[in-house]
């Protein structure tokens, strides 16, 4: 678990993969973790918190708690490069949190600024346009491209 919330997948692997496939797919203290992992890489963020209703120990508890609020602020980056402004309701939802209290404390520490019933993004998206990105010289790179095909070419 300890692997999984410090986003050492690697090395998680590496672990399970010295485990005995049967132990892997019946012992319950391991059956989690591996569950989770698949769940992080599919994207099922909700199968992640829903989770936590269903671990085998009470130590697994912190550790789900953790990755349940990496899981969100992943979720809250997305929200904020994707919309100006979203409903509360949509966004308490996409957070996956059942308690609308805990989602708005949440977005006052990301700096979400409230406007009646939505949150806005603008100020946030402003400041995280940052320096102009560089421009690539596609025209000459596909021109060398097209000459190291040609050289190739004429090598073989």
């Amino acid at each position: 678990m300890f692997l999984l919330v410090k986003d050492k997948l690697s090395e998680f692997h590496m672990l399970i993969e010295q485990i005995d496939q049967h132990l892997q797919q019946t012992n319950p203290y391991i059956v989690t973790p591996v569950k989770l992992e698949q769940y992080l890489m599919e994207g099922a963020y909700n199968k992640v918190v829903l989770n936590e209703k269903t671990i085998p120990s009470p130590y697994y508890a912190m550790f789900i708690r953790i990755l349940t609020d990496t899981v969100r602020g992943d979720i809250a980056v997305c929200i904020e490069k994707s919309y100006k402004r979203i409903l509360i309701k949509d966004a308490i939802q996409m957070l996956l949190y059942d308690n609308a209290d805990e989602a708005l404390a949440f977005a006052d520490k990301r700096g979400w600024k409230r406007e009646k019933d939505m949150f806005s993004f603008d100020a946030l998206q402003a400041t995280n346009e940052g320096p102009p990105k560089a421009h690539l010289d596609t025209e000459r790179i596909a021109k060398q491209a097209i000459f190291y095909a040609k050289q190739l070419e004429m090598i073989v």
